[in-house]
């Protein structure tokens, strides 16, 4: 069952966690444009931060304790060496890197404060692009598609993340 509605609606949230039993959560949701986040980063901390901290307080009056993020290596900014480890400085450039940056920080609070379990992913374009974009891969090399494949067909996917 797909449920659409923005992950900051604490109601909506709550209705779903009293509706059914979840092992695991796992936070694909995020505002990614880099440039405008460069030009208006309060909607990016709003949609990548706040509104997580309300996901992520549902699911702390709901039990669940494990969390899947996914971050993004934008927390790294501009890196100094490449290949990129992970323990590199984390100087974001923009603030969709720092949303991104921010929360991960908040996750480690909730882990240590409430036992979560918690991991973070960091990649580079997770979900590529489709046809009309440029980009089609096969075999499918990127994290998101292959997840999103259990919703259903391409043509469904794409009302799904727009």
């Amino acid at each position: 069952m797909l449920n659409q509605f923005d992950i900051g609606n604490r109601m909506e949230l709550d209705r779903l966690f009293s509706s059914k039993t979840f092992d695991v959560v796992f936070h694909f949701a995020a505002k990614a444009l880099i440039a405008e986040s460069v030009v208006n980063p309060g909607l990016f901390f709003q949609a990548n931060l706040v509104s997580a901290i309300a996901l992520l307080e549902t699911l702390r009056k709901h039990g669940i304790r494990k969390f899947v993020f996914s971050s993004s290596a934008a927390v790294y900014g501009s890196p100094a060496v490449v290949p990129i480890l992970e323990d590199h400085a984390k100087e974001p450039v923009n603030a969709y890197g720092e949303s991104k940056l921010m929360l991960e920080r908040v996750l480690q609070w909730y882990a240590a404060a409430y036992g979560w379990s918690v991991v973070a992913f960091r990649y580079f374009n997770a979900c590529g692009g489709g046809e009309s974009w440029g980009e089609r891969h096969d075999p499918e090399t990127h994290i998101i598609p292959p997840f999103a494949s259990c919703v259903g067909p391409p043509e469904i996917l794409c009302n799904i993340w727009r």
